[in-house]
């Protein structure tokens, strides 16, 4: 039998740490967009290893990934005072939009992860020398 929909949850409150999260995710999602529109068939066609940061040279599927999850969470920001108190729908949908960021993202902080683990590999087998 059909049931009537419940009303949504009461809000709860989203912990700092969670806040300062979404916030951020929503920033990598600009800079991610910004990033694809600016270079990101440079990225595609340049090399093997610049392509690792459009997922395999799909500038466009990460753009419009990127653009989807910012939107959503924007309207998750709206509908939750800034990330301040949520209930389990605006959750869900922060989850799903910031999942969907991550992926976007997932390449340039491959690449990132990759540079800064070079460096420290770098700096630590230098000291072994200097010694």
């Amino acid at each position: 039998m059909l049931h009537k929909a419940r009303a949504s949850s009461t809000a709860t409150p989203v912990t700092p740490a969670g806040r300062r999260g979404l916030w951020t995710l929503l920033t990598l999602d600009v800079m991610t967009a910004a990033w694809m529109l600016g270079m990101g068939d440079w990225f595609d066609r340049t090399s093997r290893l610049t392509s690792v940061v459009t997922l395999g040279g799909h500038h466009n599927v990460v753009f419009w990934l990127a653009a989807c999850s910012f939107v959503g969470l924007l309207v998750a920001a709206v509908l939750s005072d800034g990330f301040t108190a949520a209930d389990g729908l605006v959750r869900g949908l922060a989850a799903v939009a910031g999942g969907a960021s991550i992926v976007a993202a997932g390449g340039i902080l491959a690449s990132v992860g990759l540079i800064v683990g070079t460096v420290v590999l770098a700096t630590m087998l230098g000291r072994g020398f200097v010694r």
